[in-house]
């Protein structure tokens, strides 16, 4: 037990150091910093936060909204509607809210392996979702879920949001994460590399693989996930 537990404190101390941590109260986003493409971008003085929508079109590419962040790179924020809609608003020292159902959030150039950790609150009355929906589409690409409630509890009139962490593990290098029904709030992002899985073997033989869409390490004959728990 021992011994697992050193393996297990050993992958998490790699992961920790790898981590790329975006905390929204931190990053200041300004005006220049958001880039849209097919889409407008508009202060709202009385609100306090950059509205983005979607232009609209007859094509495919016409029809699909791309926001991207400076301070988030690699990241980028996209909504496909074929009139003019409110995609995502975006409050300077806040949060950045996905503003119904399809939006949707991906990852590129993320190690296989990789920890995705989103801070993450329903933004009304309707429960956001990460479940598949047959109308909606597949609410993971390129990851799998790990841990945190895939619906988020509704948020009633007056009250506080309810914020909560959710966890992907990236199996792909390209990850997206789907909004299937009610849109949220998101304040934070954690990425944790996968050095562990990689490296904290110290020389020793494993083989690493996939079993059921997740990472499983192979070391003499004993099979752990990409934290180091024995599975």
């Amino acid at each position: 037990m021992k011994k697992i537990f050193l393996f297990a404190a050993a992958a998490v101390a790699a992961l920790t150091v790898n981590a790329q941590t975006y905390d929204f109260k931190e990053l200041a986003f300004a005006d220049a910093d958001l880039t849209v493409k097919n889409g407008t971008k508009e202060w709202n003085e009385s609100k306090g936060y950059f509205v983005i929508k979607t232009k609209g079109g007859e094509t495919a590419d016409e029809k699909l909204m791309t926001l991207t962040i400076a301070q988030l790179p690699n990241i980028e924020f996209t909504y496909s509607n074929s009139s003019v809609k409110e995609a995502y608003t975006v409050s300077p020292n806040d949060k950045i809210t996905l503003n119904g159902d399809q939006r949707d959030l991906t990852f590129k150039n993320v190690a296989v392996g990789s920890m995705i950790t989103l801070t993450v609150g329903s933004k009304g009355s309707t429960a956001n979702s990460f479940e598949d929906s047959e109308s909606k589409g597949t609410a993971l690409t390129g990851c799998t879920w790990v841990s945190g409630d895939r619906v988020l509890p509704a948020k009633a009139s007056g009250e506080n949001t309810q914020y909560q962490d959710i966890t992907v593990q990236a199996i792909a290098s390209t990850v997206t994460i789907r909004c299937t029904a009610g849109g949220y709030n998101l304040t934070k992002i954690v990425i944790s590399g996968n050095q562990a899985v990689d490296n904290v073997f110290d020389g020793a033989k494993a083989v690493k693989t996939f079993e059921n869409g997740q990472v499983v390490i192979i070391k003499n004959g004993v099979k752990y996930n990409a934290l180091g728990a024995q599975l």
